[in-house]
């Protein structure tokens, strides 16, 4: 039975190793997105585009540093 539970165990870290990088390349580009409407776009709310990129910015460090926690 441990061999098993060992099994799933590896199977359910792995999946949360996969969360964690779709939801790092997700920031990555609702950021690159927000950046582009900021810079290029004639958006009227700019102050908005910026936040955003801002708030996924930080987000991706995030998830980061719990990814490398999560590692070591």
């Amino acid at each position: 039975m441990p061999h098993h539970n060992d099994d799933e165990h590896t199977k359910q870290s792995d999946a949360l190793q996969w969360k964690c990088v779709i939801g790092f390349i997700a920031c990555i580009i609702l950021s690159a997105f927000a950046l582009w409407t900021f810079f290029y776009s004639h958006y009227a709310f700019k102050g908005i585009a910026a936040a955003i990129a801002v708030l996924a910015t930080s987000l991706a460090i995030l998830q980061l540093v719990a990814m490398e926690k999560q590692l070591s």
